[in-house]
């Protein structure tokens, strides 16, 4: 999966012979042009199409990309029926809580609503947003300040029409999400020390909690009921559950402390970055295979992400 850090937590992880029947596999993507068509006027799976319709019209983001998608996502789904693995299509919340309470290795392929800002995510107007942040006491806005240059209010108040001062805000956000100082303070007597991919999600979450009416919320999945934070996540995971985790979906690792809660017999597989959604369903197909041979889940899938890495594929942002 090019473009990416696969991190698996539990390096304790005793192998195990996994069955077929140990597995699920949720699917959360548009599989067909109809689902595309639905996504577009709000429907199911909206965040991840509308994003990918900036670059094209329905039809041809439809043979560009998500054609490979849909076609990916349902080689898979057969595959692992084949080989005797539960599968659930267009998977919700509820879905993923019943997959924690019946199974032991769950996988997850969906999309990630990641903490980039684009024009679209801006709910007010800019220079209304701008204003406060530029004039508010309060802690955020103040630490927002630092490393701002002076006059950029003045900037964006000329930058144009409204949807280019739009463009524009978006713009300045995200580099401020991506500097230090982190925009909330630190518990007393101590600091926070974040590396950059941590300090731009820490920020955005920030950004977020700070007036949810203006910005829509970034760090979210995408399931077929919607868009869930990673609090709603962790809330499907019963007390009880011990397995493994696969979150296979873009910059995942947000979700990692949230669903293996310290627990030592449970194992996350994220991805740090972005990645290909169609070279990591077949992957999931060869980590499959192997399973059905009576491979450890764990190490199928280390092998298999090890392999794609060394073959530099490369493709769409999911």
């Amino acid at each position: 999966m090019s473009r990416q850090f696969l991190r698996m937590t539990g390096t304790t992880h005793k192998e195990q012979r996994a069955s077929p029947s140990d597995c699920i596999l949720l699917l959360a993507l548009p599989r067909s042009f109809d689902a595309i068509q639905s996504a577009l006027g709000g429907g199911p799976y909206a965040d991840y199409v509308s994003r990918g319709l900036l670059w094209g019209n329905v039809l041809e983001l439809w043979e560009s990309t998500f054609k490979g998608v849909a076609s990916a996502a349902n080689a898979l789904a057969v595959e692992a029926r084949n080989i005797g693995i539960s599968v659930t299509e267009d998977a919700t919340l509820a879905d993923l809580h019943a997959s924690f309470e019946g199974f032991r290795i769950i996988t997850i392929v969906a999309h990630w609503r990641g903490p980039t800002l684009s024009k679209e995510d801006i709910a007010l107007p800019p220079s209304l947003i701008a204003n406060r942040l530029c004039e508010d006491q309060d802690e955020f806005s103040a630490l927002f300040r630092i490393g701002m240059a002076p006059d950029w209010t003045t900037r964006l108040a000329t930058s144009g029409s409204e949807d280019i001062r739009r463009s524009r805000l978006a713009e300045l956000l995200n580099t401020r999400l991506s500097r230090p100082p982190p925009l909330a303070p630190s518990p007393q007597a101590t600091q926070w020390h974040m590396d950059f991919t941590t300090l731009y999600h820490f920020n955005r979450a920030a950004l977020d909690h700070w007036w949810p009416d203006a910005i829509r919320a970034g760090n979210r999945l995408e399931l077929f009921d919607g868009l869930h934070s990673a609090e709603d996540i962790g809330g499907t995971v019963p007390n009880s559950w011990a397995g493994v985790a696969d979150l296979s979906n873009c910059q995942s690792a947000q979700l990692i402390s949230i669903v293996k809660c310290y627990r030592h017999d449970r194992v996350v597989i994220a991805n740090e970055l972005e990645t290909d959604p169609v070279s990591r369903m077949a992957a999931l197909q060869g980590v499959y295979r192997l399973v059905a041979q009576g491979w450890d889940y764990v190490e199928a899938r280390r092998r298999l992400a090890e392999l794609i890495r060394s073959n530099g594929r490369g493709g769409e942002k999911s």
